[in-house]
């Protein structure tokens, strides 16, 4: 009985050795600024804008975001890790007159994230527009289990069929 129950023990810390740590899940904040303004009396040419970033951590994974006619990439878009979302053109926390920039400042913490402003500007033209004025919303993300939860269910169903096979016996 006591070879068995050892080696049981062995099987569970190699099992449980074995895994991964989890990672943290990447989360989609969803975004719409309006009520825009120019910074020199313009019309501005979008009232309102809406539009998504992933951030798994501190870095943009996901970008869903047109203004005028440019949608801007992934590899385009930085974060200052938790308060300020922007194109990487001027900085994360610039913006150029006259290029396709822009940034999102808030409060990226779940479950409750926080607007503060978005400016934007575009090809082309000498201003630079701003809102003060929209919302951020998260979806919570899925619930996984960790990886050790998953190597001690599978230790217990082990342990059951030795167990069972044993009775047999």
């Amino acid at each position: 009985m006591y070879k068995s129950l050892l080696k049981m023990s062995m099987l569970t810390a190699l099992i449980v050795g074995s895994t991964e740590v989890a990672h943290a899940i990447p989360i989609t904040y969803d975004f719409t600024a309006n009520n825009f303004s120019s910074s020199v009396g313009n019309l501005v040419p979008n009232k309102s804008l809406s539009g998504s970033f992933t951030l798994d951590g501190s870095t943009v994974t996901g970008v869903d975001l047109t203004i005028g006619s440019y949608t801007f990439k992934t590899n385009e878009v930085g974060t200052t890790g938790g308060w300020l979302i922007g194109d990487t053109l001027s900085g994360v926390n610039g913006i150029a007159w006259g290029t396709n920039d822009f940034w999102l400042a808030g409060n990226f913490a779940t479950p409750t994230p926080a607007f503060y402003n978005f400016y934007y500007s575009i090809a082309g033209v000498t201003d630079i527009f701003s809102s003060y004025t929209g919302s951020i919303s998260v979806a919570p993300p899925a619930k996984v289990p960790e990886p050790s939860s998953i190597a001690l269910l599978a230790a217990g169903v082990l342990g059951l069929g030795f167990a069972r096979r044993r009775a047999r016996k």
